[in-house]
């Protein structure tokens, strides 16, 4: 998987001139701990053979709600 990422970025970083630059670095580290421990929880679930799958419905209700908040109430991010 990592390995994929990083082509993916090498891929980017050729296509585009602005792609390879601190703020985009930046902006996907703080995209990845979220997912990261969503997905450690998942991975237990699964283990132990238990499948829910309420919380990806639950993370997609959050973020729209979320971006409804930051939109019409001006909520700060």
């Amino acid at each position: 998987m990592l390995i994929l990422w990083l082509g993916l970025v090498l891929l980017f970083g050729l296509l585009s001139h602005n792609f390879l630059s601190a703020r985009t670095f930046v902006a996907l580290a703080n995209r990845i701990p979220p997912l990261a421990v969503i997905s450690a929880g998942m991975t237990l679930v699964l283990i132990i053979g238990g499948i829910d799958l309420s919380v990806g419905s639950l993370l997609g209700f959050c973020g729209a709600l979320f971006g409804v908040a930051v939109a019409n109430y001006h909520f700060p991010y």
